[in-house]
């Protein structure tokens, strides 16, 4: 099982950033995550750094580390405008970017009117995700396409994309997994698990039922601990030869 962090961008400046980043590197571990958000949680107000922005400097500054968005909501952005911005960062990174997906929540509803976008109901908006996810696997193919969440909408779009994501509890995945399983078929799709915390209990059931990838929440003030966990597990539980 991969093993990875959302880097921290509440209360961040680049310093933070990119030293969780190039640590998170340094520790062996396999990929970076940057979190869309236009405003600050729990308190709108708390710095926040954008996302698009952060995961390029990511790129410019590591050499081996996957680095990916976990996940872009499809109603924020320009698709043609999003599909030229991949385009140009795998230039960065080429081989490592991963471009996670998704079609937004409750709060982001009122995240988005706040900044003047739309946010329409779920049925356009996941249409508006299967579009993304055609248009870049035919003119991007080389970047993996995630997309993110466990709603019954979202899940449907697995047989379009190269991996999936569930945020939440470590219980909520398993209860997912194999319906996710099912609509992947025979391809071989990334279902993984992201989180707050995590301890390594449940990094070890996250391991046994068959996960591909753990992605653990990492603030300015605790993004070393949380590596070091991730890179301790993956030392007493190595992939298999």
């Amino acid at each position: 099982m991969k093993t990875g962090i959302l880097l921290p961008q509440f209360d961040a400046g680049p310093g933070e950033l990119l030293g969780a980043a190039r640590l998170a590197e340094e520790s062996g571990l396999d990929s970076v995550w940057v979190f869309d958000s236009l405003w600050g949680m729990p308190n709108r107000d708390r710095p926040v750094l954008e996302a698009w922005t952060a995961l390029a400097m990511v790129a410019a500054s590591t050499t081996r580390i996957t680095v990916g968005s976990l996940v872009l909501r499809t109603t924020v952005r320009n698709r043609a405008v999003l599909l030229h911005m991949a385009r140009s960062l795998q230039l960065w990174a080429p081989g490592r970017l991963v471009l996670g997906l998704g079609i937004g929540d409750d709060r982001t509803s009122r995240e988005q009117a706040a900044h003047g976008l739309d946010y329409p109901p779920v049925a356009e908006r996941t249409e508006e995700l299967r579009l993304h996810l055609e248009l870049f696997g035919t003119e991007l193919p080389q970047v993996p396409l995630w997309i993110g969440g466990g709603s019954r909408q979202v899940m449907s779009l697995i047989p379009l994309a190269a991996g999936w994501n569930y945020w939440g509890s470590v219980d909520g995945f398993t209860r997912r997994l194999s319906r996710a399983r099912a609509l992947a078929g025979d391809r071989p799709v990334q279902l993984s698990w992201a989180g707050s915390r995590v301890t390594r209990d449940e990094l070890g059931r996250l391991a046994a039922v068959g996960a591909d990838h753990a992605i653990v929440a990492a603030g300015s003030r605790n993004y070393r601990e949380k590596i070091r966990t991730l890179a301790r597990f993956r030392d007493s539980h190595p992939p298999a030869e």
